[in-house]
Formats: structure tokens, C-alpha cells, sequence
């Protein structure tokens, strides 16, 4: 019967937080292709090859994890409703998704 109170606690910080676990997973199977099947190149150059890009994703998670603690530590408490947590929530994704398709793109 507590659902509502539950799910209102948990979705203006979790898509954020779960978008971030999903990204680490991402990178660690970086790593780990580089590990198990690195090619005709020895592990430690397959390693070296990949390192540079699971550590961006990394320290992009960490952010990504900062902005959820603090969605967690404002917002999950606050008294806005429901409808209001599932706009932060909606809003956080598109940013996130929209940030994660655009970055590194160059504008000519």
C-alpha cells in the first residue's frame, strides 16, 4: 500500500543513478574485452588501448552519481508531488540522453 510513497521516493534520483550503473557496466566490459579476447595484440597494449576511454566513462559516472546524491538529498526528501517527482525524473533523462548523444560531436 506504500508504493506511491515508495516510488516517489526512489524516481527523481533513479533514472539518473541507474543511468550511471548502466555506463560503468559499459566500461568495465571495456576492460574486460581487452582482458579476455584482446586480438593479435598483447593484453597489456589492448589494455592501454581501451584504458583512456573506460576511464572518461568513469569519472563521467562519478559526476552523473554526484547529481543524483544531490537530486537524493533535495529533492527525494522534499514535499513537491507526485506529479513534480516524475517531472524531475523525466527532465534529468532527457537531459542526460540528450547530453550522451550530442557530446563529442563537433559543429561545423
Amino acid at each position: 500500500g506504500n508504493s506511491r510513497a515508495f516510488w516517489g521516493w526512489v524516481m527523481p534520483h533513479g533514472g539518473t543513478e541507474l543511468l550511471a550503473i548502466v555506463l560503468a557496466g559499459g566500461a568495465g566490459l571495456l576492460l574486460a574485452k581487452a582482458l579476455i579476447a584482446p586480438g593479435e595484440v598483447r593484453r597489456s597494449v589492448a589494455l592501454r588501448k581501451v584504458a583512456m576511454d573506460a576511464l572518461v566513462i568513469e569519472l563521467g559516472v562519478m559526476a552523473m552519481l554526484a547529481f543524483a546524491g544531490l537530486i537524493e538529498g533535495f529533492v527525494s526528501p522534499s514535499s513537491i508531488g507526485y506529479g513534480a517527482r516524475i517531472a524531475v525524473l523525466a527532465s534529468t533523462l532527457v537531459f542526460w540522453f540528450g547530453y550522451l548523444g550530442l557530446a563529442g560531436r563537433h559543429v561545423k
